[in-house]
């Protein structure tokens, strides 16, 4: 890898505390303001030379998409169990016709899923939840649960 400068390494430096602290990476706003640089143009010129030496890995398009090449994100199995209505009912399979064997085994990267266990993915079938942003052929991830509350009705009188 070619040299870094003093510069780049700083942010290099914050970027794996950030990911450390928080868990998730930083924006290009964080980077301005906790290194003191003068525009996010800056920024992205220094952060373009990191990925061009192969210190970061950048995913176009997203706020936080800078990964550090040297620590991969974690990714975790998921079973995709079969589908879930938004739109036209599916019949509710009865647990006998639930599949021992998932229909497929997804990735993901593990800050998605919820830090217990007992999670599995369903793919949306109907268009009911779009304006939620959950299209037709999305893929959600859910956490079985073997409780359920209820809240408790007042009387009024």
């Amino acid at each position: 890898m070619a040299r870094t400068s003093q510069r780049r390494q700083q942010i290099l430096g914050f970027i794996r505390e950030f990911i450390d602290r928080k868990g998730y990476p930083p924006t290009i706003r964080d980077i301005l303001h906790s290194c003191h640089i003068s525009s996010p143009a800056v920024v992205q010129h220094h952060l373009k030379v990191l990925e061009n030496q192969g210190h970061i890995i950048r995913e176009p398009g997203i706020r936080r998409g800078i990964t550090l090449a040297d620590r991969p994100e974690p990714a975790i199995r998921v079973p995709l169990l079969g589908y879930i209505a938004a739109g036209q009912p599916i019949p509710v399979p009865q647990p006998d016709a639930w599949h021992e064997e998932p229909l497929e085994t997804l990735e993901i990267p593990a800050d998605l899923a919820p830090a217990r266990g007992d999670i599995y993915a369903l793919k949306v079938r109907g268009l009911s939840m779009i304006d939620a942003l959950i299209d037709d052929g999305d893929v959600v991830i859910m956490q079985a649960i073997n409780t359920v509350t209820t809240a408790k009705r007042q009387q009024y009188g």
